[in-house]
């Protein structure tokens, strides 16, 4: 259950015309800056950032994010995308203190036996216990065959923000 990292590399170059060649390096310009922090601008790989990204709600992400070899967390503040290519051009990441409390949307997943209802669940809890996903089991299920979000296994510290009665899943009736 622990968070994705992507490697960067930091002080990059800033303009579009840096930006380009950047990209066509096959990294991603971003930027990291915070409130207590000087913004910096790196680059990331875009392989390694589209599997971070995949599968998840991009927005709100929290992510370990290792800046020249330096591991720190951060948030998935914004995610420009190319509009064709569906590419992304541009990511903006904003400091994040391990203990910070936060609220994000952490994908779910479960397997093939089950039916998610929903996709995503809104969490609280300390940035460094915020984990990548969460799965769904099927052990978790009702009398119903239903799987409420009060049943999802959480680390500690982390709690639902969402409705607790909702039901996450379903069991897959074999015929």
């Amino acid at each position: 259950m622990s968070q994705v990292e992507v490697k960067a590399i930091g002080s990059r170059e800033s303009g579009s015309r840096a930006s380009r060649r950047i990209r066509k390096e096959g990294m991603v310009p971003a930027i990291v800056y915070g409130a207590e922090a000087t913004p910096v601008s790196i680059s990331c790989n875009l392989r390694e950032l589209r599997g971070a990204l995949s599968n998840r709600v991009a927005k709100g992400s929290i992510l370990t994010l290792s800046i020249d070899g330096r591991p720190q967390i951060v948030r998935v503040q914004d995610v420009q995308v190319h509009p064709i290519r569906r590419e992304v051009t541009h990511v903006d990441f904003l400091y994040m203190n391990a203990k910070d409390i936060v609220t994000s949307s952490v994908t779910l997943t479960a397997p093939a036996s089950l039916h998610l209802e929903i996709f995503a669940l809104n969490v609280e809890g300390p940035a460094s216990a915020i984990p990548a996903a969460l799965e769904v089991t099927a052990e978790q299920a009702n009398e119903n065959g239903e799987i409420m979000a009060s049943s999802i296994v959480l680390p500690r510290g982390v709690k639902v923000v969402s409705d607790t009665d909702a039901v996450v899943a379903k069991l897959v009736l074999e015929e």
